[in-house]
């Protein structure tokens, strides 16, 4: 009679345990084996700075920029377990405070073993011996899981009075897909650096007036403009910005109006908007 009790007390207990799990192991097979992988680019709503996180189809991670605060941790959980954040690689475009000063949250919450950054800038938390730090110039190229980036910009003993000019731009590449991330670079020095039609451009300077915008979109001819952009006494974005954008056919997305920009990028380099 005891052991018919035992049975039936571990059977349940089995039961119980089955129950609570099953939506678990669903989430997971159907998450490895029935989902088509993406490249994902998101343009984080951050306020009135830039974060963009990219995520590889075998969900490798990359963060160029944190935003202005360190209220980014805050939307890192909706991508990270919170007992394991790990960045592949982090990117501070240049060291103005609207694009590092979230980063130092970051290296407090999360593991990365790379740092690709030219100035320190503003940067408080001295990453220890696990991080290496690098410089990024024209010419350098890094790839994870088949998606390739390449610096277009700065080279190599570049100075400039303005820090925006020192920004590192990054061309991405999966598939045929192409996407530009220009810190806050001028419209000039990209029209001179973006070779190719592109797909996706994050705007330079949260959307701020150039009078070289016109050149870059006809040059690198983008889909879709990429607007990070906050509460701000600046008049960002310019309504010249837009109506350059809008003559020239470009789709303008602004996160204080779109909240997260999500680009999903399939293996076919066919993409849509989230």
């Amino acid at each position: 009679m005891v052991d018919k009790e035992k049975r039936s007390y571990i059977l349940i207990r089995i039961l119980l345990v089955s129950f609570f799990l099953a939506p678990f192991a669903v989430g997971y097979f159907k998450g490895n084996f029935s989902e088509e992988k993406y490249l994902e680019i998101k343009v984080l709503d951050v306020g009135q700075g830039d974060a963009i996180l990219i995520k590889t189809p075998n969900s490798r991670k990359i963060l160029i920029d944190g935003g202005p605060r360190g209220d980014i941790v805050e939307k890192l959980p909706k991508d990270f377990p919170f007992f394991n954040c790990k960045m592949d690689v982090l990117l501070a475009t240049h060291s103005h405070s609207d694009h590092i000063t979230g980063l130092n949250s970051v290296l407090k919450m999360c593991a990365a073993p790379l740092f690709i950054i030219n100035d320190i800038g503003q940067l408080e938390n001295v990453p220890d011996e696990d991080l290496r730090i690098t410089q990024g110039f024209s010419g350098d190229k890094f790839s994870l899981d088949g998606v390739n980036f390449y610096i277009l910009w700065p080279p190599k003993g570049f100075s400039a009075s303005d820090i925006n000019n020192l920004s590192i731009v990054v061309l991405m590449e999966y598939a045929g897909f192409k996407a530009v991330f220009s810190g806050d670079a001028e419209s000039g020095i990209l029209a001179d650096v973006v070779t190719n039609d592109i797909d996706f451009l994050k705007s330079p300077h949260h959307g701020s007036y150039d009078a070289d915008l016109e050149s870059l979109l006809l040059k690198a001819k983008p889909e879709v403009l990429a607007i990070s952009v906050g509460k701000n006494s600046f008049g960002h974005p310019s309504s010249q910005v837009l109506g350059t954008a809008d003559s020239a056919g470009v789709k303008v997305f602004r996160t204080d109006k779109d909240g997260d920009i999500v680009v999903k990028v399939r293996a076919d380099g066919k993409y849509e908007m989230k």
